[in-house]
């Protein structure tokens, strides 16, 4: 079974911000997540459902659905947190 992953329009565009070798790294770093469930993946705190990726100093947050891993954002970590 094997799991998809959709980008947001919000996290395409944050990805077309960040220089071609950071897009690499947090493209890799999701693909190996759909793959495997591997990486520096934590539930938020005083959240029902909520994740993020580490990689590096940035965040992902995505969201998961049976078969299905939706990017929200791609944000530097002083700002992925805010609302």
């Amino acid at each position: 079974m094997s799991t998809s992953v959709v980008w947001t329009d919000p996290a395409v565009r944050d990805l077309e911000r960040h220089d071609s070798r950071t897009a690499q790294r947090v493209r890799r770093a999701v693909v190996q997540l759909a793959g495997d469930r591997r990486g520096d993946l934590k539930k938020l705190k005083g959240t029902d459902d909520s994740w993020r990726l580490r990689v590096g100093e940035y965040r992902v947050i995505p969201s998961f659905d049976h078969d299905q891993i939706t990017v929200y954002r791609v944000l530097p970590r002083q700002s992925a947190y805010r609302e």
